[in-house]
C-alpha cells in the first residue's frame, strides 16, 4: 500500500496534536484524543506509544532503535474501524508507581489502512509525574580540532532536570592580548581580550530530554596563528541561572592546542 499524507485519500485527522498529561506519582489520570475520518472509506486503525529519543547530535531516534515506554502508560482502544464521518476517541491512560517521578516523552501513534492507502497521523505526549519541575543543565567544552584554516570546538550540553529544554546556545572566541610594555614610552599596557568569533544558536530545535546530552558544534572559519586565546559558551534553557563554560588555549607556530 501507498504511504500519503494524511490530508490526502483517507482524510484521517487526529486532535488535539500534542498532548501534556500531569499525574502524581500512584495516582491515576486519563486523557482523551479523538481521531475522525473525513474520507469516504471506512479505515482499520491501529494505535500504538513509541518512546520519543534523539541522537546525540539532536535528530530522531529511528524507531526500530528506541526504547519503550513505561508499561503503566496505556491505550485504549487500540484497534477499531471508523466509519466515513465518524469519530472514534480513544483514552490515554496513566498509573505511575510511587517511587515514579519527573518528564515522560513519546509519539502517540495511529496507522489508518483502507482498501486502497495507508497513512499514519501521530501527536507528541508528555507526562509529567510529580508536581515539581527541576530545571537544571551544564555546558562543557569535550574537544577543539586545529586545522589550517578553521578550529572546530564540540561541547556537550547535559540535562540534569526532571524537564525538557528549549536551550539558546552563545559561542565567542577571543584572543588574548597579554600584559605587556611600550618600549619607546614605558607605558604598561594591561591585559585584554579581542573577539574574534560569534556565534547565536537561538532556541526551537530538538529539545533536550532530561538525563541526555546534547552535541554542539562551532567551527570557527579562521586561521589561528600563535598566541594565547579563550572561547565561552553559554546556554540559556530557563532554569535558574544559565550553564556556561570556558577554556584557554595556548597555540605555538606548528603545534597543537594546550589547554
Amino acid at each position: 500500500a501507498a504511504m500519503v499524507d494524511q490530508q490526502e485519500m483517507s482524510r484521517l485527522w487526529l486532535e488535539p496534536d500534542g498532548l501534556e498529561i500531569p499525574v502524581r506519582p500512584g495516582a491515576f489520570n486519563t486523557s482523551i484524543v479523538s481521531i475522525t475520518n473525513h474520507g469516504a472509506e471506512p479505515v482499520d486503525v491501529i494505535g500504538h506509544l513509541q518512546k520519543l529519543e534523539f541522537s546525540l547530535t539532536g535528530d530522531f531516534v529511528p524507531e526500530a532503535d528506541r526504547g519503550e515506554l513505561p508499561e503503566w502508560i496505556t491505550l485504549n482502544p487500540e484497534t477499531f474501524t471508523i466509519q466515513p464521518g465518524r469519530t472514534q476517541r480513544v483514552r490515554i491512560t496513566l498509573r505511575p508507581p510511587a517511587d515514579t517521578f519527573g518528564g515522560y516523552y513519546g509519539d502517540l501513534v495511529f496507522q489508518g489502512r483502507t482498501e486502497t492507502v495507508t497513512t499514519e497521523v501521530g501527536s507528541n505526549l508528555l507526562v509529567f509525574v510529580g508536581t515539581d519541575i527541576e530545571r537544571s543543565a551544564t555546558v562543557q567544552f569535550t574537544e577543539i580540532r586545529k586545522e589550517d584554516n578553521a578550529t572546530h570546538f564540540d561541547c556537550l550540553v547535559l540535562n540534569e532536570g526532571n524537564y525538557h529544554l528549549d536551550a539558546a546556545v552563545d559561542f565567542a572566541l577571543r584572543q588574548v592580548i597579554p600584559e605587556h610594555v611600550d618600549e619607546e614610552t614605558g607605558r604598561i599596557f594591561a591585559r585584554r581580550t579581542e573577539t574574534m568569533h560569534m556565534v547565536n544558536l537561538p532556541a526551537g530545535g530538538n529539545p533536550i530530554l532530561p538525563g541526555t546530552e546534547r552535541l554542539i558544534r562551532f567551527s570557527v572559519p579562521l586561521a589561528l596563528g600563535a598566541g594565547e586565546y579563550e572561547a565561552i559558551v553559554r546556554v540559556d534553557y530557563g532554569g535558574p541561572e544559565p550553564a556556561m563554560d570556558g577554556i584557554g588555549m595556548i597555540f605555538d607556530e606548528g603545534e597543537d592546542i594546550d589547554d
